[in-house]
């Protein structure tokens, strides 16, 4: 056991290296293109005068809210080149039924020397859905006649995330757990506001990340009480945005599958064969997250939240054993991984390239890099001990306190893109707390 361990441990810093390497050919690339630029500039002549300016709209993070939700989405506007003179755009929802969603700023003012801005889309909160309804953001008009819309974007809005209501079962071990530890469950239930801080490790400049090295989302949880709950064993399950970390998911997802590289090399047209095949639509599939299994340590003031999680199925005809991690149970629901192993059960096949050779595969042998599997995808390491020996881990702790209103998890975290352990703090404040709490 101690030579396997040292071989994955001489992996992990052998793809640690790699990752760094790929990080100072990153950099080397920013450099010349801003060396360019500043020829460009020198230059008497113009260049830029015949090309059009695009404006380019992207969301940060999940594109999904829900319509009573009060935390917005960050749309953000970037421009091919920098401006020379002040210019404005405006913006417009499409297929806004009923005018359930709203824009903070429809016209944006961008000033001179600049490329880039940002606006906020707000649910009305009107509470008049009952399925989910796609909007799409487009660009309505510009002052610079250079400039031209590149893209259109969508935001997903659901209907109300109600809060799930108790049985007389789950009332009773709620009392029980008030009377044998003197826990007020009801603290920890229903839509808790949390603050979650995602510090990534420098490896991984240009991968997971671009500029900004730590990240803050601030949103709302949904808690209950868990199916595998006991008299002895207080467990809670997220519904909806669990440990405030389905935008940064869905994020890292898209970057180690649909945006990454890999699945976009024009020598490897396999991944791109296999989105065809399923079905794959820019800004219209849904993903969510949920998380079970949260037990509450009362005489601790504690919470046990990793467990072992089968991430890889493994290959029977090679003899691969599947891959068990101990990691944050996160549960996916992800369209494309939803339709992905519907037409494998139908013994759908995608035609693709070997060689420039066409051939027909069966989707269910579809390499398992290429499957839109989040739970594959997202987790690599175990988070119970560092695999990775470089400064980059943190402990996995998770306490409470009544008193002060607050319940806190520090946790490590890496994905199949990772050259490190990128480290997560999220805070929760729990109401009815009678002495101030922060964050």
């Amino acid at each position: 056991m101690k030579a396997g361990r040292d071989r994955s441990n001489l992996n992990k810093r052998t793809h640690n290296r790699m990752k760094k390497i790929q990080n100072i050919i990153y950099r080397i690339i920013l450099l010349v293109i801003g060396t360019e630029g500043i020829t460009a500039c020198s230059d008497e002549k113009d260049y830029t005068a015949h090309f059009h300016n695009y404006i380019q709209l992207s969301i940060e993070g999940n594109n999904t809210l829900h319509e009573d939700e009060t935390t917005p989405i960050t749309v953000q506007i970037l421009l091919a080149n920098t401006l020379t003179e002040d210019a404005s755009i405006s913006l417009e929802l499409m297929e806004n039924k009923e005018n359930i969603l709203r824009l903070e700023q429809p016209t944006l003012h961008i000033k001179a020397g600049s490329k880039e801005a940002q606006t906020e889309i707000f649910s009305n909160q009107k509470g008049i859905l009952n399925q989910q309804q796609s909007v799409r953001l487009r660009v309505k008009s510009y002052s610079d006649p250079q400039m031209e819309a590149w893209n259109e974007t969508t935001v997903i809005v659901k209907p109300n995330s109600d809060i799930p209501e108790l049985s007389e079962e789950q009332i009773a071990l709620i009392a029980g757990y008030k009377e044998k530890w003197g826990l007020d469950l009801n603290r920890f239930i229903g839509k808790l506001k949390c603050k979650t801080e995602v510090t990534f490790n420098s490896s991984d400049m240009g991968i997971l990340y671009d500029e900004k090295e730590q990240v803050t989302y601030e949103g709302i949880s949904i808690l209950t009480l868990s199916e595998k709950a006991t008299a002895e064993k207080p467990i809670l399950k997220i519904t909806s945005n669990p440990l405030g970390m389905t935008s940064f998911l869905w994020d890292m997802m898209q970057r180690c599958t649909i945006d990454n590289d890999t699945w976009n090399d024009v020598y490897n047209p396999e991944p791109q064969d296999i989105l065809k095949a399923i079905g794959y639509e820019s800004g219209k599939e849904s993903f969510e997250v949920f998380l079970d299994d949260i037990e509450l340590i009362p005489q601790k003031q504690e919470a046990k939240f990793l467990h072992p999680v089968m991430t890889s199925e493994g290959n029977e005809e090679l003899e691969i054993e599947p891959t068990w991690l101990t990691i944050v149970p996160f549960q996916y629901q992800f369209s494309l991984w939803k339709r992905f192993q519907e037409y494998a059960e139908k013994d759908m096949t995608y035609s693709t390239k070997e060689r420039e050779t066409p051939v027909e595969k069966d989707l269910k042998d579809a390499p398992e890099e290429y499957r839109p599997n989040p739970t594959y995808h997202l987790s690599y390491s175990n988070l119970d001990s560092d695999g990775w020996e470089d400064e980059t881990y943190l402990d996995p702790h998770s306490e409470y306190d009544l008193n002060k209103g607050f319940w806190r998890f520090t946790f490590s975290w890496d994905c199949q893109k990772s050259g490190g352990y990128t480290r997560i703090r999220c805070t929760y404040i729990l109401p009815d707390y009678n002495s101030k709490s922060s964050y």
